[in-house]
């Protein structure tokens, strides 16, 4: 969601992008049917500066969007790897002080609840995949 915002800010902007209102709305729009208010406010204030054909080709490009299927970076979920690498993502955020040895213990829970909270996500100290997904644009 945060990256279809950015994308549509990109492309409203101009910037690394040429500037596309219609693509920038149709980006704003998808961000807003996956929940952000943001992307919505910045989608209706586009509104009046397309034309009916490019406003209706862009709502129609949204509704036709399919996310890529698959699982964050970080693998299985509940794997030895995966979470050696949040141990190592949350100790660099200052999250986790143990040893990224991949293995699950009371200090990775904590951590990961710690961390769920400041992103406003449930915070189940389990390594799920909205968790997963926000830890894992620390590997880039």
């Amino acid at each position: 969601m945060d990256s279809q915002f950015n994308l549509g800010q990109l492309y409203q902007a101009g910037s690394g992008v040429p500037r596309d209102l219609a693509e920038a709305y149709k980006w704003f729009s998808i961000a807003a049917n996956a929940g952000d208010t943001a992307a919505r406010a910045a989608a209706v204030d586009l509104e009046g500066q397309l034309t009916t054909v490019q406003l209706a080709a862009a709502e129609r490009a949204a509704a036709d969007f399919q996310p890529a299927s698959g699982q964050p970076k970080m693998a299985s979920l509940a794997s030895g790897p995966a979470l050696a690498q949040a141990q190592k993502i949350l100790g660099r955020l200052g999250y986790y002080k143990g040893a990224a040895d991949g293995a699950a213990s009371r200090d990775l829970k904590l951590a990961v609840a710690a961390y769920q909270r400041d992103q406003g996500l449930a915070a189940t100290g389990t390594l799920d995949p909205a968790t997963a997904s926000r830890l894992s644009v620390f590997t880039r």
